[in-house]
């Protein structure tokens, strides 16, 4: 009989060459490339799908785009300036794909500004993944795992979503620029990096041109230990379509730290490479021109300031209090309080025709929301309303039922506001002014409101109201609806034919 010492040492020197064998065995049924992909990134992509329009197409790559991917292997960091419209999103998921596919040990994070935007990424690349033949251990908002292969994580843009996420392979910021709690997120994520080998470690931080511009912490980490290179400058290369890479509207290159820094305007895409594209941008998405300028064509020098401009709001103060007039076309928008120091607003714009014009509003402040929904359908009877929308947030809705239920023929509509919906139907109202579509009567006092109205947050600074505005943003999600519904088509402007893009 052994003493127990040896007997414990046999038994340990067992267990560790049985142990030994199962991950032998664990080893042996791992299959590398299972799906059997191009070890090419360029021949990779086509066989992807994307949609493009009303089809599904295979995702054949622009050279920018391969390019890109080309600098982020070169790199351990890469930071994007981009404008929009791009395929950038597209060719960043489809890389964290081709790398899932061919190494079960990848992990990639992609963090957005919400959990919806960041679950629409991850059905675009499921999307694109459809023509493959993959199984899926996971196939959700959340997570993508082809089995046998590595893992895509999509998250929101909260202080420690990646701090739980062991050994991020490649961790991808999307629209960097606009996430408030960049640095904590940033930060976040590299320390999930550490245990990763520094020569397979990939931070990708991309965006569009945030509307504080140079004053964006984003910027203030684009532009930093770049050395002799002057990031302003390359900015303005890539506007003009110059290049330093043979790729017209692309510039790039690597800063004192190792990190990749790279620039892509709209002209590095041959469809936008045209005489008059911007002017297009702005009809066809109803923006004024400063924000096509910051979005579609690096608008850096964008700073913190109001929406509107203060020349477009005194010329466009022109316009008259008046009475209904038969025959007319009148929309009612409206901003609801509930009795507090916020305004109750209720306009009447006169939409029959360019220049739409405001003639008539009701808006009072420590009011009871009954009497002020008197007031209310006292405008909408006395000018025959076509079409009535009210923000519903905060108990809008309540109101809007109550007025469908005193007047059951008459059409209304909510507007749910959100800071995608908030930011799209502001600008447009930016639009209208800016291109002459709207005005007022020079005693109006949403011409103040224009002014405090700050393009960054989407609302009134400095304790100012914005009450007027936001009813008119209201007003501006449905006014398509009036313009569709009310004339004959062969009469509608071609102006407002633009609009169905964002229907």
């Amino acid at each position: 009989m052994l003493p127990k010492s040896v007997a414990l040492k046999k038994r340990i020197k067992e267990n560790r060459q049985a142990l030994k064998e199962q991950r032998s065995l664990v080893s042996s049924k791992i299959i590398l490339n299972p799906y059997n992909i191009s070890s090419d990134f360029g021949e990779f992509l086509p066989t992807c799908r994307i949609r493009s329009g009303v089809e599904i197409i295979p995702f054949v790559a622009y050279n920018y785009q391969l390019e890109l991917n080309r600098v982020i292997d070169l790199h351990q960091g890469t930071m994007i300036i981009k404008d929009r419209q791009l395929g950038i999103t597209e060719v960043l998921g489809g890389r964290m794909l081709f790398k899932s596919l061919l190494n079960p040990a990848f992990l990639s994070a992609l963090i957005s500004i919400s959990q919806d935007k960041a679950s629409e990424v991850s059905g675009r690349v499921k999307e694109m993944a459809s023509a493959l033949g993959i199984e899926w251990e996971r196939a959700s908002g959340k997570k993508l795992k082809p089995v046998g292969c590595g893992e895509l994580q999509y998250l929101p843009s909260t202080d420690n979503a990646a701090r739980s996420l062991p050994s991020i392979t490649e961790f991808n910021v999307d629209e960097a620029g606009f996430i408030d709690n960049f640095a904590e997120l940033y930060g976040a994520g590299t320390s999930a990096q550490e245990m990763v080998p520094a020569e397979h470690r990939k931070t990708i931080l991309n965006t569009t041109v945030p509307p504080e511009g140079t004053l964006s912490e984003f910027w203030g980490m684009f532009d930093d230990a770049n050395g002799a290179v002057d990031a302003t400058e390359m900015i303005k290369l890539a506007r003009g379509g110059e290049t330093n890479c043979g790729i017209p509207g692309m510039v790039w290159w690597t800063d004192e730290n190792g990190w990749a820094k790279v620039i892509l305007g709209h002209k590095v895409q041959p469809k936008y490479n045209y005489e008059g594209y911007l002017n297009d941008v702005c009809k066809r998405r109803k923006i004024p021109m400063a924000i096509a300028q910051r979005e579609h064509n690096l608008g850096i020098e964008t700073a913190e300031g109001s929406l509107f401009s203060s020349a477009h709001v005194n010329s466009q103060a022109i316009g008259a209090w008046s009475e209904p007039v038969k025959g007319r076309v009148y929309m009612a928008m409206i901003d609801p309080n509930f009795g507090g120091s916020d305004n109750y607003v209720c306009q009447i714009w006169d939409v029959t025709e360019y220049p739409r014009s405001l003639v008539a509003e009701y808006a009072e402040s420590e009011r009871s929301t009954g009497y002020s929904k008197g007031k209310t359908l006292e405008l909408m009877d006395r000018y025959d309303v076509a079409l009535t929308a009210i923000e519903s947030n905060s108990g809008g809705k309540v109101i809007a039922e109550n007025l469908a239920t005193a007047r059951p023929g008459k059409r209304i509509e909510v507007t749910i506001t959100t800071n995608t919906s908030k930011r799209v139907n502001t600008d447009r109202i930016a639009y209208a002014l800016e291109e002459k579509e709207i005005i007022y009567p020079p005693d109006w006092e949403g011409k103040g409101e224009f002014r405090k109205f700050s393009a960054k947050a989407r609302e009134a600074t400095g304790g100012a109201k914005d009450d007027r505005v936001m009813a008119m943003a209201a007003g501006w999600a449905w006014i398509d609806q009036i313009v569709i519904s009310t004339f004959d088509s062969d009469a509608v402007d071609d102006r407002d034919m633009g609009y169905l893009d964002n229907l």
